[in-house]
């Protein structure tokens, strides 16, 4: 059998493989079979059709191939890009179909068509190769484009929500409406802003992807890189949110990465018009983040808890200096006195239950309570003097070192 006839008969079992090609795909690769339709399926055919039809004019033509010569291939890479299948699944299809064609082929040359084979098996091959090659590049480009675009318009959808607008009709409300930032739906915002200097691109996504799966609840939230902040705003659909620990276990995650980031998470807010204010309780919480071990949840402090925190320079000069200079004395000793006011405050003043939690005797707790009462002038009894006592040791408490204001007086 000549090399001509092998390939007539080749080209007039075009329609049939292309059915046949389509079949195997839907069978073989599970995102094919989903994606079926009346119109996908029409469209796959076509491209089989046109792939069939390339190769039999690359095997006729003896010519070294040309990119015009696989515009087909360009415009079912784009399309499979933008309609979200897979890269693996998209190039297994390929060779896959590539696989049956070939194999027609020898069918159809026999085992008598030995010269056949030696010409076809090169060519072929070579088809294969840069029609693969082709598909890969077109596919990637596709999809770094429309990343761009998805960027572009969470971007854009981000700073509007920050304004205090509602998103217009388009793409936009889409995505706000995806992540359940819609109507008066409950969401709180989380701000991560990067140390790490000069941090590129690639790196700065792995860290948006890593706090995106800390937080993620029954919807993806709407996660935004702005230079060098990353800014998660996510939908509240249960309450209490608890989020120190996962966002914590991300923190030191992503620093044996070497990115370090500041953390602060707002409070829960009742609908996404007020995600302006959400975003100010953030950055504030980020500050504040730099005296608790990079991280602080708003939400899941007690009222008390943040103005201690709050306090600043005028709120320590409203405090006696007596208890300031025991503040100071304890944090540069053995912390005691702030250990035992703590578990005070913690336990609702009472002492027992304090004693208990530290794992001391009841007199020890009094004691030490005692010695705090003598060297300050306070009254352990008064919640303003506590209060005093919690801002002097707040104040003189050094950087990233565990904070007072993580119980309020009502335990």
């Amino acid at each position: 059998m000549t090399f001509d006839v092998v390939i007539d008969e080749f080209e007039r079992r075009r329609d049939r493989l292309a059915d046949e090609v389509a079949r195997i795909l839907a069978a073989e690769i599970p995102a094919y079979a989903q994606l079926s339709s009346p119109e996908f399926d029409a469209e796959l055919r076509r491209t089989i059709g046109d792939h069939h039809d390339a190769l039999v004019a690359f095997l006729r033509g003896g010519r070294c191939l040309e990119p015009a010569d696989l515009d087909y291939v360009r415009r079912s890479a784009a399309e499979r890009a933008r309609i979200g299948l897979p890269l693996a699944d998209y190039l297994r299809s390929l060779r896959l179909g590539q696989r049956r064609l070939w194999e027609e082929l020898i069918a159809i040359a026999g085992r008598r068509s030995a010269s056949f084979l030696a010409d076809a098996t090169r060519n072929v091959m070579d088809f294969i190769d840069y029609a693969a090659l082709m598909a890969a590049e077109v596919y990637l480009e596709e999809q770094q484009t429309l990343l761009a675009e998805a960027d572009r318009v969470r971007r854009d959808l981000l700073e509007e929500l920050l304004l205090g607008r509602e998103p217009a009709p388009g793409p936009g409300r889409a995505i706000a409406r995806s992540a359940g930032l819609h109507g008066a739906a409950r969401c709180l915002l989380i701000l991560a802003v990067v140390n790490t200097p000069e941090l590129d691109e690639r790196r700065l996504r792995h860290a948006a992807i890593v706090l995106e799966r800390a937080v993620a609840e029954r919807v993806r939230p709407l996660v935004v890189v702005r230079q060098h902040e990353i800014v998660v705003v996510r939908a509240v659909t249960k309450e209490p949110v608890r989020l120190t620990e996962p966002l914590q276990k991300a923190r030191r995650a992503l620093g044996g990465d070497g990115i370090d980031l500041s953390i602060g998470a707002s409070t829960v807010h009742h609908s996404p018009g007020t995600l302006p204010a959400a975003y100010t309780e953030a950055i504030s919480a980020a500050e504040l983040s730099r005296t608790r071990r990079g991280l602080l949840v708003l939400g899941e402090l007690r009222a008390f808890d943040y103005m201690v925190m709050r306090a600043d320079d005028t709120t320590g000069r409203l405090v006696p200096s007596l208890r300031h200079q025991f503040a100071d004395r304890d944090v540069k000793s053995a912390g005691t006195g702030a250990e035992t006011l703590h578990a005070y405050v913690a336990a609702g003043l009472n002492a027992k239950t304090a004693a208990d939690r530290l794992g001391i005797h009841a007199n020890t707790i009094h004691y030490r309570l005692g010695r705090i009462a003598e060297d300050t002038g306070c009254d352990l009894r008064s919640l303003d003097d506590i209060v005093d006592l919690m801002v002097a040791f707040h104040l003189a408490s050094p950087p990233n070192s565990p904070s007072l204001g993580t119980a309020s007086p009502a335990g």
